[in-house]
């Protein structure tokens, strides 16, 4: 028989006679298994459910019942083995807690300002979690959401906390009060209707001091503080008036002292006739006591002064004195005595100085009147008398070379000078004598002229005073010179009359080129370059060696070439030149070329 519960070998044997060998044939008897699974955490009742596994963890594949897992209550789900599977059927428990709501004990209102509560971490029902915000605002009501620990079935819950405002009990401004007036009272219910009492309760006229308020009765109120000023009484203060003059202009009391006091004086004006006291009362409302001012006011002098003798004319002006006689001092106006005029000279007294005015009469005596003539010019080696004359009949005279006549005669350029005495003042006048000279000039022109050609022939002088005439009647400085000629002027002047000539020659007007020059230094033919003319105009020349290089150039048909080239000395032998000009009287434009030699 073959056993059904554990795996054998079983020998098969033939029956005798039979020719057949025996055989073996093994039976597997596979052990009945029981399937296990992994337990299922507990969930949260309407949490996603965890879904069955369709094979063991030791590899048993089979189906579930009931086949999904319930999310709102707990539950035994059995598992059976896939028919033909030695497996036995296997159970698994799923647990579904319930949602729980966490609750809290209210949070009393408290005032704003003062120590917030502190959120608790764990409901009254033992959930744990977090608060959002996480701490109590001390300054607002506010809602704060608390939300349970993970893994813990529980809903989120808030709670409302109510901070209630401070207020303040408000009152009007109390001014500032002057030290003895009547102190106010400080009242005992706010503006906005808060009932308290004060600390201290009654207000010092003496001391500048601080009173508090605090409200009675429940609720939120701010303690108030209230500072109360006492200003004390000021003394105005004003600048000393300095004495015045009787008479002058008298000051003005201001009305604000110096230390800032406004108010009103009496007498309201200073009188500039008598000393007296004046008292300022300060205006109503300032802090302040009266004051007295007392204003002097002084009688005059009258300055005395040493008369000043009269003087003459031009003459050094004497000083006016700054002091009177009797000691006053002050200035003149004006400030200094004229040498030409008569004139009355005021003094005032220097500011503070109680004196009148005084004048002071100067006299200026006349310096005599002289006539001389003026200013003159004499031909040279001509003579002129000089003649003073004065209104004095009794006048005398002096020259400056000791002559004593009225009339002198000069025959040099200077300046004389005459002193005219009237018997009381002198007076010295003076006349510049020059000496004017023939005319003295030159002529400016061109020597040689080509045909065609003109140019001005000019008069050059440093005499301004020259008159001219030329030979074709021309009173200019200067006449247009077109052919050759003698050509004169006549310059005159107060002192005579001078003619000069000018020579003017046909020019050579063509250009001609040396065949050879010899750059040695002598002194002749040193340079190459064009002779004949010296009237054309464009002038270029150009030199070349023999392998046709350019050795110079010019545009000046007065420069030549000294046989130099690159600082060096160029060899002996033959050159090429090339000329352009343009004849100046024909306007003619002219080529030449040709060779020439170099010869040391």
């Amino acid at each position: 028989m073959v056993s059904n519960t554990a795996t054998a070998t079983y020998t098969f044997t033939a029956s005798s006679g039979v020719c057949i060998s025996t055989a073996t044939l093994t039976v597997t008897v596979n052990p009945v298994v029981t399937p296990t699974f992994t337990a299922i955490a507990a969930i949260c009742s309407g949490a996603t459910a965890p879904t069955l596994p369709t094979t063991s963890n030791n590899g048993v594949t089979g189906t579930w019942n009931p086949a999904v897992v319930s999310n709102t209550s707990s539950g035994t789900y059995t598992f059976t083995p896939t028919a033909g599977l030695c497996a036995n059927t296997a159970t698994l428990n799923v647990t579904v807690n319930p949602i729980v709501a966490p609750t809290f004990n209210a949070i009393p209102a408290f005032c704003s300002g003062t120590t917030a509560p502190v959120l608790p971490t764990t409901s009254t029902n033992g959930i744990t979690g977090s608060w959002s915000p996480s701490t109590v605002s001390n300054t607002a009501s506010g809602t704060y959401t608390f939300t349970p620990a993970n893994g813990l079935c529980a809903t989120g819950t808030s709670l409302s906390v109510t901070v209630n405002p401070i207020l303040t009990p408000l009152f009007a401004a109390i001014a500032a009060i002057c030290s003895g007036a009547t102190a106010p009272i400080l009242p005992t219910t706010s503006t906005n209707g808060i009932l308290g009492a004060w600390s201290p309760a009654l207000v010092s006229n003496t001391a500048t001091a601080t009173y508090t308020f605090t409200a009675s009765g429940s609720g939120c109120f701010a303690i108030v503080t209230k500072t109360i000023t006492i200003i004390p009484n000021t003394t105005p203060l004003f600048n000393a008036i300095p004495a015045i003059c009787r008479g002058a202009i008298a000051p003005v009391l201001p009305a604000t002292s110096n230390n800032g006091i406004t108010g009103s004086w009496n007498p309201s004006t200073v009188s500039n006739l008598n000393s007296a006291t004046y008292t300022f009362t300060p205006t109503t409302g300032q802090c302040a006591v009266t004051a007295i001012l007392s204003v002097t006011v002084n009688t005059l002098i009258t300055p005395v002064f040493t008369p000043i003798a009269p003087f003459c004319s031009g003459t050094l002006s004497p000083v006016l004195p700054t002091t009177s006689t009797n000691g006053i001092t002050g200035t003149w106006s004006p400030a200094t005595i004229s040498n030409t005029a008569s004139g009355t000279y005021t003094f005032t007294a220097s500011t503070g100085q109680c004196a009148n005015s005084v004048p002071l009469l100067v006299i200026i005596l006349p310096k005599p009147i002289i006539n001389i003539g003026v200013d003159r010019s004499i031909c040279e080696n001509t003579t002129t008398v000089l003649n003073a004359t004065s209104i004095n009949p009794l006048a005398t005279y002096l020259w400056q070379n000791g002559s004593t006549n009225p009339t002198f005669s000069v025959s040099q350029a200077g300046t004389y000078s005459v002193t005219v005495n009237n018997g009381l003042c002198s007076a010295t006048k003076a006349v510049v004598i020059t000496i004017d000279s023939l005319p003295k000039f030159t002529l400016r022109g061109k020597n040689a002229i080509c045909p065609g050609e003109s140019f001005t022939l000019s008069v050059l002088s440093a005499q301004t005073n020259n008159n001219y005439l030329w030979q074709n009647g021309s009173t200019n400085t200067g006449i247009t010179i077109n052919t050759q000629g003698i050509y004169f002027v006549d310059a005159t002047n107060n002192c005579g009359t001078i003619r000069k000539s000018f020579v003017v020659q046909n020019g050579i007007c063509k250009l001609y080129m040396p065949n050879a020059f010899t750059p040695n230094g002598d002194g002749n033919n040193d340079t190459f370059k064009p002779g004949g003319g010296n009237t054309v105009n464009n002038f270029t020349m150009t030199i070349f060696n023999r392998w046709g290089q350019k050795v110079f150039t010019t545009n000046d048909v007065n420069k030549g070439w000294d046989g130099i080239f690159e600082n060096k000395n160029q060899a002996i032998g033959n050159y090429i030149y090339q000329v352009t000009y343009r004849e100046n009287n024909t306007g003619r434009e002219v080529n030449l070329s040709g060779s020439f030699l170099l010869i040391r």
